[in-house]
């Protein structure tokens, strides 16, 4: 939205647009997401790490770490929302929420900064040379850490939020019970981005040999067993796991599989 003409004469549209042709309104709006992406969503990672049982903080580290570092180097978030996101839908509703109340703070503070790209430290770096209160940003930032590491380290600890890292030993699903498994049920109808993260947490599309569903079971055959990440496939929330080969896994799901695989199935 919005319009500007720039030096060369050409009249140049969009909140990113005008930021980079040096239009003295635009960047108001786009201040606000290098503060969640450099420094809230890195703070929910903490929190995940810190809230993580201590038999199981060593294992979780390399996947939060490598996550918060990807959102706080180029504003990639979905790595870390998704470890939360599909286990307690209110913890995002929360993120939506101080978020926003970014968004005002920022303003407030007449922080005026924008991005080509995305709103991680290489954009910032790039573009505060051309920035209004810049610097402002890692105030906000430092107290937005704080806020969002308190508030959802008590909320997962708390509520007992089964995220990576906080798992408990999988329930026996040698022999399937249809009966009980019948009646199990996800936390979210987001069957699409579920599938993604399933399918990255198997080791991607190439790594898939084969794949079919039963009444309650995700069934999968992969090519490398070693790129398969449990922990991953766990932080969804799904029932449970059941490894009869090396190669092969069973994600148990419930009645809602079969939507889950449709899914599933146009990732591959």
């Amino acid at each position: 939205m919005g319009s500007f003409v720039n030096n060369a004469g050409e009249e140049v549209k969009g909140e990113i647009g005008r930021f980079i042709a040096t239009d003295p309104s635009a960047g108001y709006f786009l201040a606000p997401f290098f503060v969640i992406m450099m420094f809230a969503i890195p703070a929910i990672g903490f929190a995940i790490y810190r809230a993580s049982y201590e038999d199981q903080r060593e294992n979780s580290k390399g996947l939060i770490t490598s996550s918060a570092f990807t959102s706080f180097l180029t504003g990639i978030t979905e790595p870390v929302e998704f470890m939360f996101m599909f286990a307690s839908p209110a913890l995002y509703l929360i993120h939506a929420i101080l978020a926003g109340l970014v968004g005002v703070a920022s303003y407030l503070m007449d922080i005026r900064i924008g991005f080509a790209s995305g709103s991680g430290l290489i954009d910032y770096i790039l573009n505060l040379g051309i920035s209004t209160n810049g610097l402002k940003v890692i105030l906000l930032g430092i107290i937005t850490f704080a806020v969002y590491y308190v508030v959802f380290y008590q909320f997962i600890t708390r509520r007992n939020v089964k995220l990576i890292g906080r798992n408990d030993i999988d329930k026996d699903y040698s022999e399937q019970n249809f009966d009980e498994e019948s009646k199990l049920s996800l936390k979210t109808n987001d069957y699409y981005h579920l599938s993604k993260v399933l399918l990255e947490a198997l080791g991607g599309k190439e790594n898939i040999k084969d794949s079919f569903h039963c009444v309650t079971r995700l069934r999968v055959e992969v090519n490398n067993p070693d790129l398969i990440n449990e922990d991953l496939i766990r932080s969804t929330n799904v029932a449970g796991i059941f490894r009869p080969s090396k190669e092969n896994i069973q994600i148990i799901i419930g009645p809602q599989v079969e939507n889950v695989y449709k899914e599933f199935e146009k990732f591959l």
